[in-house]
């Protein structure tokens, strides 16, 4: 008897001590998917500062060849405006950029660029004020070359971007092995803890039957010992059950149980609340519900199974 409530309270523990580990991991690895999002939504940002960068410097272009060639104070008011949207654009940006040295460099070398075209639209409409219309320039080189520098921003971001998204992915990914694999973790243990109950039972009616056979005068002690492994049963049974209560109890973790064909067959209010699905959604959906479609078409899903 002593043997099997050490067995019990062992395995209650070792259950306890990897429903914690699990824990811990799934929580790491969202705090990691956290992390990437927020680097991606940063890089995202970067890339549509640099976009509007890029579409201020073409508005103070075409602002000051509005007023070269119309020569009107509403097309002079125009340039200013455009040219004060440009520096608030390059303020935006820089602020953006300021923790990456290789961005700052890039965008360091386009706001000198972007500096040349200003001087030059600026002399243009200074010109055009003091001696009136004046013959046309070109000014493709600064131009072409500040796109190109632009364009480079540009394609960090995106890949800076891509690669926080493939981060993000990964931390999901195994965030939710960890909830799968504490659930199929649970489900062992509720099938060994079976097979103890169902062990222990027809060893005790064997015992039973031989002490029935060998020792018919201690028929009443045989019975005070089985009343009283009847009790520690129950009692064990009950701490079984209020642990289940504690696992289904959990606000924090999504954990549910898969039958056979690999579908939903248990599901918690902690997991409806972190997944969006309420139990009739959720029960009786496939595994592979809860993956993207590019890890289905991978197999992962099947994989894990």
């Amino acid at each position: 008897m002593l043997v099997l409530v050490r067995k019990a309270r062992l395995r209650l523990g070792l259950t306890v001590l990897v429903l914690l580990a699990v824990g811990a991991a799934a929580l790491l690895a969202v705090d990691h998917s956290l992390a990437a999002h927020a680097r991606q939504r940063h890089a995202l940002e970067v890339r549509a500062a640099v976009g509007a960068f890029e579409a201020a410097i073409r508005d103070c272009q075409r602002a000051e060849r509005g007023y070269v060639i119309t020569g009107g104070e509403q097309a002079r008011a125009g340039y200013d405006a455009a040219e004060a949207t440009f520096f608030a654009r390059a303020t935006d940006l820089r602020r953006l950029v300021s923790d990456d040295p290789a961005l700052r460099q890039k965008l360091d070398r386009a706001d000198g660029l972007a500096a040349a075209v200003l001087v030059e639209c600026r002399a243009a409409v200074e010109t055009r004020r003091a001696n009136g219309p004046v013959a046309g320039r070109d000014d493709g080189g600064p131009l072409d070359a500040l796109f190109a520098t632009t364009a480079e921003l540009s394609l960090a971001a995106s890949t800076a971007a891509t690669e926080a998204l493939a981060a993000a992915g990964r931390a999901s990914w195994v965030a939710r092995a960890a909830v799968v694999g504490s659930g199929l973790y649970g489900l062992v243990v509720a099938l060994a803890s079976l097979a103890s109950a169902v062990g222990e039972r027809v060893r005790r009616e064997n015992a039973e039957r031989a002490l029935d056979e060998a020792h018919k005068g201690l028929k009443e002690e045989y019975l005070s010992q089985s009343d009283r492994l009847n009790r520690e049963m129950e009692t064990r049974i009950a701490v079984e059950e209020q642990f289940q209560l504690l696992v289904e109890g959990a606000s924090d973790h999504a954990i549910f149980l898969l039958d056979r064909h690999g579908r939903v067959a248990s599901w918690t209010a902690a997991a409806a609340r972190i997944f969006g699905y309420s139990a009739k959604d959720a029960v009786g959906r496939p595994f592979d519900f809860f993956f993207p479609a590019d890890e289905v078409a991978r197999g992962t899903p099947g994989r894990l199974l």
